[in-house]
């Protein structure tokens, strides 16, 4: 027991241990298996702009997952849609829940937090983490200065250099550079400040950085390039900006190159010396001078080096010159300078001797030469004729051009026997082995021989041209010969050739050559005194001027004057004549006296006695030397003093018209010419009137003539000498004003009118009096029954047993040419008693419900006119209040009363009695009120003109319908094609209108109607017709008022009737052909009893299969210009003319059948059906208007092409003519009784040609499939109205029946016919 205690006790233990064990394990493994952060979140950084991510990654994830911002939760939706830009990126599943930001901005500065729950007894977890923005710099810029600008410095001046890094997360760190070498310098100083940005509501702090750098720059930093470099963790590179400096700093030495001291340079070499200068900042000026001149500051640089470059050919004042280079800039205190000492060698340019060139024999002579400067110094040879002279006397001395000159003196001896010798002078240079020579010539001189005169004459005529010679023989030198007149030197023309001297004298003889001696000299150096010979000539020479004296001095009129005429000296005397106006005229008295140059004068008088005529009179002298035949003349106008004579004047009366202005010129002649002027009228003197009259001496001037300005004016004309009075009269002509004597003259038939009227006027006369009549043509008729008179200023006309057409309006009419006539006008009033006007506009008037209707009525008639108006007996008071009536006077014969009813009502229309009523008798007139409506038709259309392309025509307006209406023209061709035009008049009032552009002798046919706002009314029933003329119309407009054809009229008519001639050939002979044809075919349908119909007969089954299509019932032409107008049916009296031939079927089916109702047209009524009893005259070319709504087609082959589609056009039936029409295509209105068209036309083939009575038809169904001409026609007694017209469609091909049926055959073409005539039967080929 106690052993099994024992073992009890032992499993108990070791089962607790095993509990213990399992306990343990298992508390091992769950806290093995806690959530916790396999990744923990840690702070971040991201570039501003960029994306970042903030990892967590969970293991053993037990509970939700979510990030939270700033404290507030993003959500476990890993999309984030209501947080933009942040999303939950990696695997869930394995615990990955990093956090990603798009689009990094400031505003995600902050804490952000992983955090997962708890669950499956987990605790909940969480970390932290921060999202640091990386923002690079805003800006940079190194301050107070522009990216790459250059700053200009002084050497070793204190600079300073600061570079700002503006707004960096975190701060930028900045390195300087110099010329791409990193600067490393100990007085670098940096600073960062902090900037506060507000972002979002959240302030964000920014870093601007500084950096100063200070140095002092060298020469070396000349042109260096100093960069400030910011680096920063959001930079992909760094940013970098710069600046280059531009140290001033003086330049160096200068040097010159081209020349070495002692280097001999020869004159006329070329020189260049270059002067060279390295650095400095600005560039330096290298300036050249020579012996402290500046000559040259011309210079180049490149790079870090100057130079100027002098280049020069040497000269003499290039020795020993001293050519010094200077070398500045801003920097330099004082220049730098180099400078060289040339020597220059050259010889002397020029020998010169000086000294006597003659002497005679025994004559010591002295002779100087001088050398110009030479370096070295020239020596000096003399030579004489080839030998040395000895003992010279030579000279040196220093040239301030620089070098030596040398002199040299020589003397020696003319020996006898010598001639002309040379001495020469020699200048050597022997440095350089060069020299100059001179040479001098001496001349031994001797006596030469006597000079000799050669002439022709000694007498000259003056003003020729004469030549003498003087020579002169031998000695040394050849003398020098001179001419004299008298003791003067004149100018000659002097040769010498050899030993011989010639002086040739061209003289041109003058009156003071006469008797004058000429003496010629001969002379040289052996000669004390000259040797002469001399000669005497004789002149010829007419009077130089010839002068006039008068005497007295003082002329005048009625005196005796003295003119005496003197020429003067001429050899031999002049002959004087006296001369006026080209005529000689003889002097009293002629004598000579002695003259200059040994001439004679001739002296003669002329005797006058004084008028005014001979003032301004030329009188002329003239004096003749009849040797030579030359003449002077003198001429005198005599100023002879007189009063004013009037030599222009406008005559004795001057007419001018009023208003105008008028000016009164005279003109007078006097001596002395200072005349005044007086003018007066009636003696009294004028005065000016400003504005209106003005007189400058011999000019009255009035700016505006008035009738009191006639009258007569005198002109004083006055001098010194008197004076003269003229007269003249002012005739003032005005238009004519004219006055009747009274408005209006008022007697009864039978009576005498007294009609006058007064004038006033100038000029005035019966003649200008006129009187006429208001109607043209009526003074004529009155000529035998009026007389006429003028007395003083009155006109009177007088009319003798009036008559009520005599009145009217009388008009006297004044016309002097001046002005505008002037009219005055008389009403004649013939008694008589009321009519009234019955003109259509206002016989009717037209007025809507609860409007106001006014009625007119209006008379003629005199004494005055009075009105009263009455509806159904009773008389209509002026003041009810239903009515208003206003009386007026149109015009002295014309009356006119409106009766206005107000608010009309249905019992107000009707008709209304007006009464006009004077005291010769009265009238009534009855005027309807109706509802307004369409224009009645105008009246009186007709033609007033036409031309070979024009027609005019005219018309009276009818009633309007109660409002404005305006008018339409239709016109056709009548006879042909082309179909209907219509024009809209313009303007909308206008009741004359001209069609032009019409075709040279054709007829048109014309009609108008009137529309208004209601529409159109019905056209003028009575056809006007015209043709237009060949040629222009002579009673046609003047040219221009309608346009004229541009083709030449004959041609026009040629073609016309050619075109005509071969039309008609034409259908002649096709007419004939399937006339022929036809008749063959109905004789072949007769033996063969068919009951097939003319259509299965003669067209291929092809046409006409299952339906009746467009082609089998083609009546309608494919081209043609007829057509018809349902709307206006007054118009189908528009018939067809053919020449008097009658009409010819042409269809099985009619084109149309028009049935005439509209008024004005007769018709019968023929078994309930009414038919048109017009004449059956039919014109050609009626107008068949078109289908409204569908265009009129106007080819001109239509007839041709007509005639190829139909065999039976020309063939007559009866007196019915059938045109073909081409028309679009439209659906027809149906009548009221007829089914619609399927049931008609939608036909099987086997019935295809059984009558088919529409409803409401009479009569059997018969037919056989040929067109009858039916005589009975209760058929269409209700199925058709004969208002409708008819029309069908088939296969989209309209077939309508149109135009006037015969009322004498009453047939009526139709396949429907209830009892066909055999006499009718005819048959035709569809085609």
């Amino acid at each position: 027991m106690y052993h099994s205690l024992k073992m009890d006790q032992s499993r108990f233990g070791i089962a607790v241990l095993y509990a213990l064990f399992w306990t343990c394990y298992l508390s091992g493994i769950a806290a093995a298996q806690q959530q916790s952060f396999r990744v923990r979140p840690t702070d971040v950084e991201a570039k501003l702009g960029d994306y970042a991510i903030i990892r967590c990654e969970v293991d053993n994830q037990a509970g939700m997952a979510q990030w939270t911002r700033s404290g507030f939760a993003l959500g476990f939706d890993r999309d984030l849609h209501n947080v933009p830009r942040l999303s939950y990126v990696g695997d869930s599943d394995r615990g990955v829940h990093n956090l990603r930001i798009e689009n990094v901005t400031l505003s995600d500065i902050t804490e952000y937090q992983c955090q997962v729950g708890p669950g499956k007894g987990n605790k909940a977890i969480r970390a932290d983490a921060h999202l640091n923005v990386l923002v690079p710099p805003k800006s940079m810029e190194i301050t107070n200065h522009g990216p790459d600008a250059t700053i200009t410095l002084k050497e070793k001046e204190q600079t300073e250099l600061e570079c700002v890094v503006r707004e960096a997360r975190p701060a930028a760190s900045v390195i300087w550079y110099r010329n791409d070498v990193v600067l490393r310098t100990e007085t670098r100083e940096d600073t960062t400040e902090l900037v506060d940005v507000v972002v979002s509501g959240t302030t964000i702090q920014k870093n601007t950085t500084r950096s100063k750098i200070k140095f002092l720059p060298s020469s070396e930093d000349d042109k260096a390039r100093y960069v400030c470099e910011a680096r920063h963790p959001a930079l992909v590179r760094p940013q970098q900006i710069s600046v280059h400096l531009s140290v001033q700093y003086p330049p160096g030495a200068p040097r010159i190159d081209g020349y070495n001291e002692g280097e001999i340079i020869r004159e006329n070499q070329s020189v260049s010396l270059t002067c060279i200068s390295r650095g400095g900042n600005p560039s330096p000026e290298l300036i050249w001078y020579k012996n402290d001149v500046r000559i040259d500051s011309t210079y180049a640089t490149s790079y870090r080096e100057s130079r100027n470059e002098l280049t020069f050919m040497a000269n003499t004042r290039d020795n020993l010159a001293n050519f010094r280079c200077e070398a500045t800039n801003l920097m330099s205190s004082i220049p730098k300078v180099a400078d060289v000492v040339l020597t220059v060698q050259f010889p002397p340019r020029e020998v010169k001797i000086t000294g006597v060139n003659e002497g005679k024999i025994g004559d010591m002579i002295t002779l100087n030469c001088a050398s110009t400067n030479s370096n070295p110094k020239a020596d000096i040879a003399w030579f004489k004729g080839g030998v040395s002279l000895d003992n010279p006397f030579t000279t040196s001395s220093v040239s301030p051009d620089g070098g030596w000159t040398t002199q040299s003196n020589v003397t020696f001896k003319v020996e006898p026997g010598e001639g002309s010798f040379v001495v020469t002078c020699q200048a050597i240079n022997k440095g350089l082995g060069e020299s100059k020579v001179a040479s001098h010539t001496i001349n031994v001189i001797r006596a030469p021989g006597h000079p000799v005169i050669y002439k022709t004459s000694l007498n000259f005529s003056e003003g020729h041209l004469h030549k003498i010679i003087c020579t002169s023989v031998g000695g040394h030198p050849v003398p020098n010969l001179q001419w004299y007149r008298e003791d003067k030197k004149i100018e000659s023309t002097n040769e010498k050739e050899g030993n011989t001297a010639k002086a040739e004298l061209s003289l041109v003889a003058n009156a003071s050559d006469n008797g004058v001696t000429y003496r010629c000299e001969a002379k040289n150096k052996a000669l004390q005194t000259a040797y002469s010979e001399s000669v005497t000539f004789h002149v010829l020479f007419p009077p130089r001027t010839v002068s006039i004296n008068v005497k007295p001095k003082k002329l005048k009129e009625g005196e005796r004057a003295y003119l005496t005429c003197e020429s003067s000296s001429s050899n031999p005397p002049a002959k004087v004549v006296w001369q006026r106006n080209g005529i000689h005229i003889p002097a009293h008295t002629n004598s000579t006296k002695d003259g200059v140059y040994g001439g004679k004068k001739t002296v003669t008088t002329l005797e006058l006695n004084l008028t005014s005529e001979l003032d301004n009179v030329a009188y002329t002298c003239q004096a003749t030397n009849s040797a030579i035949k030359k003449s002077v003349h003198d001429g005198v106008t005599l100023q002879v003093l007189y009063k004013p004579k009037f030599i222009d004047s406008p005559g004795e009366k001057v007419s001018v018209v009023e208003g105008e202005a008028a000016v009164v010129m005279v003109k007078a002649k006097a001596n002395p010419d200072q005349i005044k002027y007086k003018w007066s009228r009636n003696n009294t003197p004028l005065k000016i009137k400003p504005k209106k009259l003005f007189f400058d001496g011999p000019v009255l001037n009035w700016t505006s003539v008035g009738r009191k300005d006639k009258g007569k004016y005198e002109c004083e004309a006055s001098n010194s000498e008197g004076s003269t009075l003229y007269t003249v009269e002012l005739d003032v002509q005005y238009k004519p004003t004219v006055e009747p004597s009274s408005e209006y003259v008022m007697v009864g038939e039978g009576e005498s009118a007294h009609l006058d009227c007064t004038s006033d006027a100038n000029p005035l006369d019966e003649s200008m009096v006129k009187w006429t009549h208001e109607r043209e043509g009526k003074m004529s008729e009155l000529e035998s029954r009026i007389s006429r008179s003028f007395q003083d200023t009155k006109s009177y006309l007088t009319i003798y047993q009036v008559t009520l057409n005599d009145s009217g309006l009388y008009t006297c009419t004044v016309n002097n040419k001046i002005g505008e006539p002037a009219n005055a006008s008389i009403y004649l009033i013939v008694k008589r008693p009321p009519d009234i006007d019955l003109s259509p506009q206002i016989a009717k008037a037209a007025s809507n419900k609860g409007e106001t209707g006014k009625l007119i009525c209006r008379a003629r008639g005199n004494p005055n006119v009075t009105f009263s108006w009455s509806r159904e007996g009773a008389l209509i008071a002026t003041n009810d209040s239903k009515y208003s009536i206003q009386y007026s006077r149109i015009d002295m014969m014309t009356w006119e009363s409106v009766l206005s009813v107000k608010n009309v009502l249905p019992p107000d229309y009707g008709l209304y009695e007006c009464m006009a009523h004077n005291s010769l008798g009265d009238e009534t007139h009855q005027v309807r009120l109706e509802v307004r409506s369409v224009p009645e038709p105008p009246n009186g259309l007709k033609v007033v003109n036409f031309t070979q392309d024009s027609v005019t025509l005219s018309w009276s307006p009818g009633f309007d319908g109660g409002h404005d209406q305006s008018f339409k023209v239709k016109w056709w061709k009548v006879g042909g094609f082309g179909g209907v035009r219509t024009d809209e008049v313009f303007p909308k009032n206008a009741t004359v209108y001209t069609i032009n552009g019409l075709s040279p002798v054709t007829e048109f046919g014309f009609s108008v109607a009137g529309k208004n706002l209601l529409g159109e009314g019905n056209y003028t029933t009575d056809i006007v017709r015209q043709e237009t003329s060949i040629g222009p119309n002579p009673y046609a407009t003047p040219e221009g008022e309608f346009p004229s054809n541009p083709f030449s009229r004959l041609v026009i008519s040629v073609f016309i009737i050619v075109g005509a001639t071969m039309l008609f050939i034409n259908i002649f002979l096709i007419a004939c052909f399937l006339k022929r044809r036809s008749k063959k075919r109905l004789s072949s349908a007769s033996e063969q009893g068919s009951s097939k119909s003319a259509i299965e007969m003669y067209g291929p089954p092809s046409s006409y299969n299952e339906t009746v299509n467009g082609e089998t019932l083609s009546s309608i032409s494919e081209k043609s210009g007829t057509y018809s107008h349902p709307e206006n049916h007054d118009d189908d009296h528009h018939y067809i003319e053919d020449g008097g031939k009658g009409p010819g079927a042409s269809t099985y089916l009619v084109e149309q059948i028009n049935h005439h109702h509209s008024s004005g047209f007769p018709y019968r009524d023929i078994g309930g059906v009414s038919y048109s009893t017009l004449p059956r005259k039919i014109h050609h070319g009626a107008p068949i208007e078109p289908v409204s709504g569908h265009p009129v087609h106007h080819e001109d082959d239509g007839y041709v092409d007509a005639l190829r589609r139909n065999a039976y056009n020309n063939q007559g039936v009866g007196d019915k003519t059938l045109l073909y029409g081409r028309t679009t295509p439209r659906v027809a209105s149906r009548p009221p009784n007829v089914p619609p068209i399927p049931e008609l036309y939608n036909i099987p083939p086997e019935a295809r040609y059984i009558p088919f009575p529409p409803p409401g038809f009479g009569g059997s169904p018969v037919g056989n499939g040929s067109v009858r001409h039916s005589s009975s026609h209760n058929m269409l007694n209700s199925a058709i109205s004969p208002t409708n017209t008819s029309s069908f469609q088939a296969n989209g091909r309209l077939i309508t029946a149109n135009g006037p049926l015969s009322p004498g055959r009453g047939s009526i073409l139709t396949t429907f016919a209830p009892n066909p005539s055999p006499m009718m039967e005819h048959e035709g080929h569809l085609v």
